[in-house]
């Protein structure tokens, strides 16, 4: 009797065989170049002298977006900066810092789109003129406070969501912008920036005293070491740690001095309105609480003295 095979197991093996094949190829085709330099976290980490940095990268849980595909600039304080951190706030080591001063350091480092010295003070026009060359002096920061603790006009607890402040009352057909996290930004000054505005390191001294203008600094930092070409984005190196630089609400908030001044704002010209669900439900999936969530609107001013962007939002 005749036996009649099953399909050919040989017809499976050799297309196993061509799919292996392929799947290399496609591999081989798309894998990482060897001349590609490495993630921002990997190439601090190579070069040395950036550990307290990328320790506080690691506390504020940042190691992922740094260490991965992305577009960033970062203004990388070295670990001479921190020394001088360390003494100027008498803490013992970089470990002494906390969870919350960590993220503020690191957030505020990283700038969104990834800028060499010579297009960082490029201004990208929303109109026809394009890329103006030497007009910028900030960019937007990964830094904002989301939702924080703040006071009604009774002086009862609530949580406010940081907003540009700019709301517009449902009756007048619209809310405030959801995707405006009020980010905070960052201020720099070059050499083509300042001669521009024909300004000079005397008034940059006014806002920053006791420091050097050495061409290219970034609030009261020098740049030691500019484009530090890396797989997603540039690192400019600064001698000196840069915290977020508080707004006028924050001023008034943490000055003693402005307390009459911030109280009379709070009772007669600042409302709380009660956020969208957006916000709230987003506040109950981080925290797992479901609360009340406010947004500070200030009808009677041209502009919020929480907003991080006058520029765009002012009257």
């Amino acid at each position: 009797m005749r036996r009649h095979l099953k399909p050919p197991s040989l017809v499976i093996i050799l297309i196993a065989v061509c799919f292996s094949a392929c799947k290399n190829e496609i591999d081989q085709y798309y894998a990482r170049p060897d001349s590609l330099e490495p993630n921002i976290y990997d190439m601090l980490k190579e070069r040395g002298g950036f550990s307290s940095y990328l320790a506080l990268v690691d506390k504020a849980e940042y190691k992922n977006i740094l260490g991965r595909a992305g577009y960033f600039t970062v203004f990388a304080p070295t670990d001479e900066a921190f020394q001088l951190y360390l003494q100027q706030q008498s803490l013992s080591s970089v470990e002494a810092i906390d969870t919350l001063t960590a993220e503020k350091i690191v957030k505020y480092s990283v700038v969104y789109n990834a800028f060499t010295q010579e297009t960082l003070d490029d201004y990208q026009s929303t109109d026809e003129q394009g890329w103006i060359p030497d007009k910028a002096f900030k960019r937007t920061t990964a830094f904002y406070k989301w939702v924080y603790d703040d006071v009604d006009s009774t002086g009862a607890q609530v949580k406010v969501v940081d907003q540009n402040g700019v709301l517009l009352l449902p009756e007048n057909g619209a809310i405030t912008n959801l995707d405006d996290n009020n980010n905070k930004n960052i201020a720099y000054f070059t050499d083509p920036f300042m001669s521009s505005k024909d300004i000079s390191s005397y008034d940059y001294n006014y806002f920053f005293p006791g420091i050097e203008y050495s061409g290219f600094n970034v609030m009261g930092a020098r740049v030691t070491e500019a484009d530090i070409s890396c797989e997603n984005g540039y690192v400019h190196a600064v001698d000196r740690v840069i915290l977020p630089p508080p707004n006028i609400d924050e001023l008034l908030s943490a000055n003693p001095d402005y307390s009459l001044f911030r109280n009379i704002i709070d009772k007669y010209i600042r409302l709380l309105y009660p956020a969208p669900d957006y916000f709230v439900n987003r506040y109950e999936q981080v925290t797992g609480t479901r609360q009340d969530v406010f947004i500070k609107y200030y009808p009677g001013m041209v502009f919020a003295p929480a907003c991080e962007n006058y520029m765009r939002y002012g009257g």
